[in-house]
């Protein structure tokens, strides 16, 4: 299963500030907790969530299984700086 991380900026997204809304609270606890709903929700899932020293942004670890569930997850997240990642397995399988 290809990886990927991306940039998501806290309480901005629509579906993060619905679900944070829903739940009544708007701790970056809730936060995580909203971005493992929406990754799941979009056939992925979260491996990691790592903040940035500012606050104002977390780094989403995500699997994806297609182009298309990726692509969701990156939209529903507003991510940026979207790195995708692949196995060492899958690396050897390139070439040297």
């Amino acid at each position: 299963m290809p990886l990927s991380w991306v940039r998501a900026p806290y309480q901005t997204s629509p579906k993060i500030r619905r679900c944070m809304e829903d739940a009544g609270d708007s701790s970056r606890t809730q936060f995580e907790k909203c971005v493992r709903n929406v990754v799941v929700a979009d056939g992925g899932k979260v491996e990691d969530v790592l903040w940035e020293t500012n606050g104002r942004w977390a780094r989403v670890y995500f699997e994806w299984t297609t182009i298309r569930q990726k692509t969701k997850i990156v939209f529903d997240l507003e991510g940026e700086d979207v790195i995708d990642l692949i196995t060492l397995d899958a690396a050897n399988r390139l070439g040297p």
